[in-house]
């Protein structure tokens, strides 16, 4: 009897609460369905995402919005998610104050107090805030002779791959030796450290990209979002594993350089930039930042957290966008020849010196990397969660209600890009054609409030790093553009490898 009447008391709570959900979503189940046909009653969508891998979540994920115009409504159980897919609906919820959340599935990439994984909005705010100063002009200054030499020493790693011209080899990965390469320049750079452990290097890489495969693919099981069924998988022993070597190599830099700041002592000061503020690198910020007389001691984990948030950007995020640059240059020689020709107009002499100034005349090199960019978004799904109700498109929307985003297919719209939009084309970011556009149309580095943080210095490194890869070498490839397939792993991958061929170019 005790029991019939407890499991009633429970029957009418969970009664109570589905129909409380309900009732806070009434308008949202105004909004079409993105797929109906594989919309089912209780699941929703659940069942077109089960069992898939990282590249069935990305096709999947295309197909979902390629049918979402302003708003989508894709069910994951009972609960909705909401689609956005056009430039207005965009701005509106990246530019707002109020819809700087991310929600619940952040903490599947365990980076939760890093700068870009980072749920709470107004803790968010508070130190990026205090940590825009490490990539200011001056900062950016300081580190290009670093990423300059990083690349001349990648050149040089390259040459014992260099092909004959009537004597090719069997070409090779050229990701696994930029990711390297940036990995070294991250290093140098945002953590004033150098590492010259090769096979921790190459180590880390590898577990790097098996988190992210993990991660990726519990996004899309639901039943791993509970960490009490997740943790009785073998996946998670794995997942376990792997961040361990990860957070202890992040722990290494992170002591490396708190030994050398202490001997130092900070005696001498950085520049000061045009605020009248101390240049700091990235991680002297986060080991010697103040708020005004008050120290903001971060703790350990948050630390590492905002190291390893910044290793990834280097070796995965920007390795993957260079990457991808060489492999689309390689498939498509004229636009290499014109990128080489323009490099030469620039650098005509080896007095020239790269600058900030000398690299912004690489325009039309800028517009081969953002194309590519364009096409090949690294962040490619993302989300923002509503804190309070909101309105968008005419509908209200409740809070904690998550929207998502697919930069895949919004930046393949081809009622902004063209009919042509899947093709490879530099020459649509041509000034001209690019005013023309909605400044929300292209978003590779997001946009509005949370922004990235990096952006500039990821394209000084990626004009450098191709500027010494072309100035010595031709790329070509037996790879088709029409053949290339990718994968969601929290970042946008290409499946399978960056396969180029180098000849020596004749100077």
């Amino acid at each position: 009897m005790l029991f019939e009447v407890l499991l009633s008391i429970v029957g009418v709570l969970l009664l109570v609460q589905y129909l409380k959900h309900l009732w806070a979503t009434r308008y949202i189940q105004k909004i079409t369905p993105c797929l109906p046909k594989l919309l089912y009653p209780i699941v929703g969508h659940i069942p077109m995402l089960c069992g898939l891998d990282s590249e069935g979540i990305f096709s999947a994920m295309a197909n979902a919005f390629r049918h979402v115009d302003h708003l989508g409504r894709m069910m994951i159980g009972p609960l909705p998610v909401i689609l956005i897919n056009h430039p207005e609906t965009l701005e509106a919820v990246l530019t707002s104050e109020r819809m700087l959340n991310k929600p619940y599935f952040y903490d599947f990439m365990e980076v939760s107090d890093g700068i870009f994984g980072m749920r709470d909005g107004e803790r968010w705010s508070k130190i990026r805030r205090l940590l825009n100063r490490t990539f200011n002009p001056v900062t950016l200054k300081s580190f290009l002779p670093i990423m300059d030499s990083n690349a001349k020493a990648l050149i040089e790693e390259l040459r014992n791959l260099v092909s004959e011209e009537d004597n090719p080899n069997f070409g090779f990965d050229i990701h696994t030796y930029i990711s390297k390469c940036n990995l070294d320049t991250i290093y140098n750079t945002t953590m004033g450290c150098n590492d010259n452990d090769e096979v921790g290097k190459n180590e880390y890489l590898h577990r790097l990209e098996v988190l992210l495969k993990i991660m990726s693919e519990r996004m899309a099981n639901v039943q791993q979002y509970f960490d009490i069924f997740f943790q009785m998988t073998d996946t998670y022993r794995e997942k376990r594993a792997n961040k361990l070597f990860v957070n202890k190599y992040s722990a290494k830099t992170v002591h490396a350089r708190q030994q050398q700041l202490k001997q130092a002592q900070m005696q001498q000061a950085p520049d000061e930039d045009e605020f009248g503020t101390k240049s700091m690198i990235f991680l002297d910020q986060l080991l010697t930042i103040r708020e005004g007389d008050r120290a903001v001691n971060f703790t350990d984990q948050e630390i590492i957290d905002q190291c390893l948030t910044m290793l990834v950007a280097g070796s995965d995020t920007t390795g993957g966008a260079m990457s991808t640059t060489c492999l689309f240059l390689a498939m498509h020689p004229e636009v290499q020849d014109k990128v080489v020709a323009e490099m030469s107009a620039v650098f005509s002499s080896d007095s020239v010196q790269i600058t900030q100034d000398t690299l912004l005349q690489l325009r039309y090199t800028e517009q081969v990397i953002k194309e590519t960019l364009r096409l090949v978004p690294v962040g490619v799904l993302m989300a923002r969660e509503t804190k309070f109700e909101e309105t968008l498109h005419g509908v209200r929307i409740p809070p904690k209600q998550i929207i998502m985003y697919n930069l895949y297919t919004y930046h393949r719209r081809k009622d902004i890009w063209g009919a042509d939009a899947d093709q490879f084309d530099p020459d649509r970011f041509e000034p001209e054609r690019a005013d023309k556009r909605h400044r929300f149309a292209y978003i590779p580095f997001v946009a509005g409030q949370r922004t990235c943080i990096g952006q500039r210095y990821a394209m000084l490194s990626m004009k450098i790093l191709l500027l010494r890869v072309l100035q010595e070498y031709r790329l070509w490839t037996d790879l088709k553009y029409s053949e290339l397939r990718f994968k969601f792993e929290v970042t946008m991958r290409l499946v399978g490898p960056h396969r180029v061929w180098l000849t020596k170019r004749n100077k």
